[in-house]
Formats: C-alpha cells, sequence, structure tokens
C-alpha cells in the first residue's frame, strides 16, 4: 500500500505510527515528491513519453494548480457525491469494485 505523507501533518504522523502499531506495511511517498502522472502511464510506455505530453497531462488534471486551489476543488466534488476517477482504471471510485460499501 502506498501512503502519501506530509512530514509537518500530525495526522499523517498519528496515522504512520497506527499502522506501524498494526504491524500493516506500507510504501512512504513523500506529497511533494508525489508525480501521478507517472501512475497513469504504463511503465513500458513512459520512457517515450515526452516532457511536454507530461506537462500536458499534468495541466489536463489540473495538477499545476496551487495546492489549496486543488484541494478546495476536490473537497467541493467530494461533497457533491465524485469520489473521483481510480488513476488506472479510470473507473468512477464509488463504482470501483475494492470500494467500501
Amino acid at each position: 500500500m502506498k501512503v502519501l505523507v506530509y512530514r509537518k501533518c500530525s495526522t499523517c504522523m498519528k496515522a504512520l505510527k497506527w499502522l506501524d502499531e498494526h504491524n500493516i506495511n506500507y510504501e512512504e511517498r513523500a506529497i511533494k515528491e508525489e508525480n501521478p502522472t507517472y501512475d497513469m502511464i504504463p511503465p513500458d510506455q513512459l520512457a517515450n513519453v515526452n516532457p511536454e505530453q507530461l506537462e500536458a497531462l499534468r495541466e489536463s488534471y489540473g495538477l499545476n494548480d496551487p495546492f489549496l486551489l486543488r484541494y478546495v476543488r476536490w473537497l467541493g466534488e467530494l461533497l457533491h457525491g465524485n469520489f473521483g476517477y481510480s488513476i488506472t482504471s479510470g473507473v468512477p471510485i464509488k463504482d470501483s469494485p475494492s470500494s467500501v460499501r
């Protein structure tokens, strides 16, 4: 499991402590280092993607916008029942078989 962490966030640190206490394996990834566009492209094709294509993908998903704007946008969508789409499959999260019901 990948866990995105902001080191200055006390809630993030408590979550990591809880995972450790319950012997749950995870891969810690810093939020600032995370680039979701790499997860959208199959690894075998990533080498053939030029920087302009990656930048266009980031722009199309609003990833170049300031963090606060992205967060407010996300929160608004969440409050309207839109939990987003899976980056890997493109299926709405609420319809994905692994979502909690």
